[in-house]
């Protein structure tokens, strides 16, 4: 397509039971805070969309001048406003979640958390490497906060407009060429087939909060219906009642059993209390660096075959973990502004991994996207220090190469403390359980 006539995204209609309010909220988070305009009337450009029937709203158009588009925030004052029956879930078709810009997914995540925003997840990367993480406003809606690079003007926000949509379809090949040659988003920056982390968690958290809206509705039914005085002319408006009871049962059945059902993919309560503890220390780690020095990173932790650490590993993978990634921080992921100049996104990641071989020996995987390491560089430090020689260093693997990062004669530190920590650390407790290390770059 060469010559566009639709032009991205210049607003998202959002409807609320509260406008006034809802516009509060939205300027104090988002920093949506320019409000454009603000009508109560009949809604006549929207007949052709309601069925020929006028609907008279509370309407505002609110943008924040960082970059992005608008918020037509939208209040019904014809009928009360009602959430759906039904509340979707990722992977159910239609428009259900918002995306707005941000310039750091962490302190985004931060700043809204200060202000009690109601965070559904923590920040992950998305399938284009972008941190990003969830937060539901107070009407329910689902807003997904990803960093982004492009801007209007710094105001010094967190955050800016909309700027995307994620969208449930049946046919993603149809869609593509219905959004491709229809509305000109003929662009794919990114496609894939996967289990995505970033949404695994969100989806549960999502499923569990309308199990809980729904027990409330229910037991306001059963309420209203203990006080009627069953007579004639109330039986009709009785049964009315009992079935929308009914209908409410039966949906949360069917939520209990998906919650139950990922809760069971979990696996035992050793694998749980093993996962959380890796997590909470990574969490921890990170969280702690960043206080101290400024540099962020995200973390994505995966354990596809479900093992459990024994209580008998946990201290040293505890001490593994720790040195691994201060190491990674200190001297592996770049500072935020190199790592934009390399193309790369604001915030460093840490990947770490279980897995088992074929013996049932754990294998424990950890790697980060820094600047890596540098085999030259690591050879003369070593040659200087006489700890190989010119003919050892032409012929060495890079196994070996990066194995001489592990030892107590190359590390400053050590020699001049006569303490083991940093990598030689991880070097012992590994050799004390009986375990080997690989390095590969």
């Amino acid at each position: 397509m060469s010559d566009y006539i639709i032009c991205g995204i210049q607003q998202m209609g959002i409807g609320v039971a509260n406008m006034p309010e809802a516009f509060r909220w939205y300027r104090k988070n988002f920093g949506v805070d320019i409000q454009v305009f603000e009508e109560a009337a009949e809604a006549k450009l929207m007949l052709p969309y309601t069925g020929g029937e006028p609907r008279s709203r509370h309407a505002a158009l609110a943008i924040n001048l960082q970059g992005g588009g608008g918020f037509e925030i939208w209040q019904y004052t014809s009928r009360t406003p009602e959430p759906p029956q039904k509340q979707p879930l990722l992977g159910d078709l239609g428009l259900f979640v918002a995306k707005i810009k941000c310039k750091n997914a962490a302190k985004a995540h931060q700043h809204l958390k200060a202000l009690g925003a109601d965070l559904i997840s923590e920040p992950h990367t998305d399938g284009r490497g972008n941190a990003h993480f969830f937060v539901k406003d107070p009407y329910g809606n689902i807003f997904d906060v990803v960093e982004n690079e492009v801007w209007f003007k710094n105001e010094g926000k967190e955050t800016g407009g909309t700027f995307g949509a994620v969208i449930g379809v049946s046919d993603i090949e149809k869609s593509k060429k219905f959004y491709s040659e229809i509305l000109g988003y003929d662009k794919v920056l990114f496609e894939g087939e996967d289990v995505f982390e970033d949404l695994k968690g969100t989806t549960q958290v999502i499923g569990m909060m309308l199990v809980h809206e729904k027990l409330i509705t229910a037991q306001e039914a059963l309420k209203s219906l203990n006080a009627v005085d069953v007579k004639t002319k109330d039986f009709l408006s009785v049964l009315y009642k009992v079935n929308e009871i009914d209908k409410i049962l039966l949906s949360m059945t069917e939520l209990l059993e998906q919650v139950t059902e990922t809760y069971v993919s979990l696996g035992p309560k050793e694998l749980i209390k093993s996962n959380l503890f890796i997590i909470e220390l990574i969490e921890q780690k990170i969280t702690e660096f960043a206080k101290n020095t400024g540099k962020e990173a995200l973390f994505n932790f995966s354990n596809d075959k479900n093992i459990a650490i024994p209580t008998k590993y946990s201290k040293p993978l505890e001490q593994i973990l720790n040195e691994l990634i201060s190491n990674s921080l200190q001297h592996g992921i770049e500072e935020s502004k190199e790592r934009l100049e390399r193309n790369k996104p604001s915030l460093g990641m840490i990947v770490l991994s279980l897995d088992v071989n074929d013996e049932k020996n754990m294998l424990l995987s950890f790697r980060d996207d820094g600047r890596g390491l540098n085999p030259f560089g690591i050879k003369e430090k070593a040659l200087a220090k006489g700890i190989i020689t010119d003919n050892e260093a032409d012929l060495m693997s890079d196994d070996r190469v990066g194995k001489i990062l592990f030892l107590d004669s190359f590390n400053d530190s050590f020699q001049n403390e006569n303490v083991l920590h940093g990598l030689p650390l991880v070097r012992s407790v590994i050799e004390e359980l009986g375990g080997i290390y690989e390095v590969n770059f």
